[in-house]
């Protein structure tokens, strides 16, 4: 009874000192010309209906701070904080659904010696359009042998709801790959382990299975893999990928893809058969990577480097980091299992640089994809951009609203072609973040913002990269005890074929 009574005291003297603080004449508060330092910079952006509360500290001096957030149709509420502003989310929830399509406001005063200073306000956006709910990422340490510590997470973006969809805590020799549903569905998604228990883990039909998508003629496992629509195929790129260390500290690290045989492959899911085109598998030093289906399954983008001019036998990595890739695409008849004739799209000789990571908005819109000076991995490449090709007219441009002058690299889309996620290392250079934009029928983005953390000074102390960041529409119903006894469970050899190059419908372009 004393230790609920002195609660209660404690709770009531918290109450009046908060109602004091954030009671204060505001008619009174100085107007300040100071520009407005928030930190993740959470202004003038537009956000999701459904996004989880963008919690934030004022990186300002001030001895106490008052925040009000204010909907365009009048619902407000008051924050008062020494400098971490955390929004409870039934309020945040309510600001946004009842402004859906308008606007809100974050106006803040600062309490600056023994004055009450009122900053400029802030204004944001709060979309018609809802982004998919889940997010799966890799968390990626900065150190090089990442192999010993990896997680492949799902957040839920409505929440601050976070888990493990799997690691390698049970094996930490096995470096783990990227989590990629089927065009944001989490029913189908695969997930890959190297060395160790080694093999590609595919749920589908509610079962999960373990492939060695190595085949003799092929040498490589599969990666950067790309679902076909109907779930059968996926599409992979069958390379080798290598770490380059540069000598140059500010330049840090490589990745480029080893070997003559990079090429690409389609798993027939079926079959249990890794077919690839004679189209699709050039010989020579050309390489053939980042596959990527088109959302009615007709069409398979991809990248292509051109064969070299000259190759340094001494410096064999420095070669391959030369190499600049063109964007293609070839068509591709389910019914037969056969492709048409390649068209390119973006020739990386004529505009002296690289494509890489190509993605398809689900509407069949919107192409986004990656340009550097020379690679085919942008995650180290200060110079990656995000580019926007119109589908419809085929004509391309840099996506300048959502670009910065660090690495902007892998994209995913929401199911409703609205919003993309991508990751940036904006923040400081080195750490890779998730950042949301929305994206009109003109293909104008909004300013990106960050995944919001429950902690505001989250982001300030954090190293791990968010690594290929994939939308979903829902979470992953496996376990991650179930996925760990996949990986170590029996596993199916693929064999090799070929696709049925000869029966492509001749009535198809």
């Amino acid at each position: 009874m004393k230790k609920f009574a002195l609660s209660f005291l404690i709770l009531s003297l918290v109450s009046i000192w908060f109602v004091g603080c954030s009671n204060f004449d505001k008619s009174q508060a100085v107007l300040s010309s100071e520009s407005v330092a928030i930190f993740p910079d959470y202004t003038d952006i537009t956000v999701p209906p459904n996004m989880a509360p963008l919690n934030f500290f004022v990186d300002m001096d001030g001895k106490r701070f008052v925040v009000d957030f204010i909907g365009e149709n009048g619902y407000t509420f008051s924050i008062s904080t020494k400098q971490d502003v955390m929004i409870p989310i039934e309020k945040w929830q309510t600001l946004l659904s009842e402004n859906i399509g308008k606007s809100y406001q974050v106006q803040i005063y600062r309490k600056l010696g023994g004055t009450w200073e009122k900053l400029p306000v802030i204004t944001n956006q709060i979309s018609k359009d809802s982004v998919d709910p889940w997010l799966t990422y890799r968390l990626v340490p900065p150190e090089y042998d990442i192999w010993h510590d990896l997680h492949i997470q799902q957040r839920h973006l409505e929440s601050f709801e976070v888990s493990d969809l799997t690691n390698n805590l049970f094996n930490r020799e096995s470096c783990l790959n990227c989590h990629t549903p089927n065009q944001g569905n989490p029913d189908e998604f695969l997930v890959h382990f190297r060395a160790g228990f080694s093999g590609t883990i595919i749920y589908k039909d509610g079962e999960l299975r373990r492939y060695n998508t190595r085949t003799v003629e092929l040498e490589h496992h599969g990666v950067y893999p790309s679902w076909h629509p109907s779930g059968r195929f996926i599409a992979f790129a069958i390379v080798k990928p290598a770490l380059y260390f540069h000598s140059d500290v500010s330049l840090r690290s490589d990745v480029f893809d080893d070997g003559d045989n990079a090429n690409l492959g389609l798993l027939d899911l079926e079959t249990n058969r890794m077919l690839t085109s004679p189209k699709l598998n050039t010989p020579g030093k050309i390489q053939e990577t980042y596959p990527c289906w088109s959302p009615d399954g007709k069409w398979l983008y991809f990248c292509r480097s051109h064969e070299p001019e000259t190759w340094d036998t001494l410096f064999v990595a420095d070669s391959y980091l030369k190499l600049q890739f063109d964007l293609l695409r070839i068509p591709f008849d389910e019914n037969t299992i056969a492709f048409g004739d390649i068209e390119t799209l973006i020739d990386a000789q004529k505009i002296g640089k690289s494509v890489s990571v190509p993605k398809i908005s689900p509407d069949g819109r919107w192409l986004l994809f990656v340009l550097t000076h020379q690679g085919s991995n942008p995650t180290w490449r200060s110079d990656a951009d995000l580019y926007l090709m119109d589908l419809q007219t085929l004509e391309w441009k840099p996506l300048t609203e959502a670009n910065s002058n660090k690495a902007d690299t892998y994209v995913s889309w929401s199911q409703n072609s609205k919003w993309f996620v991508f990751s940036s290392k904006r923040n400081d250079g080195f750490v890779a973040l998730s950042h949301f934009s929305h994206i009109d029928e003109n293909g104008q983005a909004s300013k990106p913002f960050v995944l919001p953390q429950k902690d505001p000074k989250f982001y300030k102390s954090w190293l791990k990269s968010f690594n290929v960041p994939e939308l979903a529409t829902g979470k992953v119903k496996p376990s991650l005890a179930e996925i760990e006894e996949a990986v170590q469970g029996p596993i199916i050899d693929v064999e090799f074929g070929w696709t049925n190059d000869a029966n492509f419908p001749k009535n198809r372009k």
